[in-house]
């Protein structure tokens, strides 16, 4: 059985869930706890909260093409960056920003690498590209405790990315022999993968490497944000975001942002019309965004 560490409790208060009322992210970088390191064995198993949440979740998978026949490498190694193929481009504006985004918040995470003109590690019939080819993959590499998975580090980060994957554009991601994909949801690494646990590995949609969806357009990656709306997700002042469709409500432009369920309708007879009102002028109040 898996027992939640103090760690994990900690960080999950502190960890936003796009459509969650009035939770933010941080101003400043979640600071590294120490706790007694936790290797649980089998597989990541995310708690039953992020499993409700991931099924809400969407993303796209655009997957890299196979190295044949536009390109080669040089070398039977995997992780060499001995291939060419033109599809191989440098990591995107996106990958690089959630990889700094990621190593300040959880500060015991460190650099395991972005692009590398290389091929997938895992074995398939059909040699292909990894996605570390196409710029659209970080390795964050986490501490292990006794040579395995500390799930009191890793855990908590896979499960936010997964919770926030269609707000960041996250299309997959790969832990402590487990994967969540953005179309077929979680799933066991096969015997031909690599078990990941020495390191996360994310993978960014097209829209995320682009910096399109929210978590960047907002200015969340940055924490700096200004209270404005995106179809019917409401992006706050503090970066939180809150999808008004939830609560069946549009987002709309205004002064002070909020969110707030529809009006109930009128109980005023239908065949009484509203006593006249005196229209008073005054200032146009400044832009705001609100649920309404």
């Amino acid at each position: 059985m898996r027992r939640p560490s103090l760690l994990a409790l900690s960080l999950a208060l502190a960890l936003p869930v796009v459509g969650a009322c009035d939770e933010a992210l941080p101003t400043d970088p979640a600071p590294a706890i120490e706790t007694g390191a936790i290797a649980i064995s089998g597989a990541w198993a995310p708690p039953q909260s992020t499993l409700d949440v991931a099924a809400t979740q969407y993303v796209p998978v655009v997957d890299p093409p196979a190295i044949s026949p536009l390109g080669h490498c040089t070398s039977t190694n995997p992780f060499a960056c001995s291939c060419t193929h033109p599809a191989c481009t440098a990591a995107y504006p996106g990958t690089a920003a959630l990889d700094l985004f990621l190593r300040q918040r959880y500060q015991y995470l460190s650099a395991g690498g972005l692009y590398c003109c290389r091929q997938n590690s895992a074995q398939t019939s059909v040699p292909k590209l990894s996605v570390h080819a196409i710029g659209r993959a970080i390795d964050l590499m986490v501490p292990m405790t006794n040579g395995d998975a500390d799930n009191t580090k890793g855990d908590p980060v896979a499960n936010w990315l997964v919770e926030n994957a269609e707000y960041i554009g996250i299309q997959r991601v790969i832990w402590d022999k487990r994967y969540w994909n953005g179309q077929r949801g979680f799933g066991l690494l096969s015997s031909a993968s690599l078990p990941h646990t020495n390191h996360i590995h994310v993978e960014l949609s097209v829209a995320g490497a682009n910096k399109q969806t929210p978590f960047f357009t907002s200015g969340a990656y940055n924490n700096s944000c200004t209270a404005h709306c995106e179809g019917t997700l409401l992006i706050k002042a503090n970066c939180s975001a809150t999808d008004c469709a939830n609560t069946g409500a549009q987002c709309l432009r205004g002064r002070r942002p909020r969110a707030r369920a529809p009006p109930p309708p009128s109980r005023r007879p239908p065949s009484r019309s509203p006593a006249p009102r005196r229209r008073r002028w005054r200032r146009s109040a400044r832009p705001r965004a609100s649920c309404t």
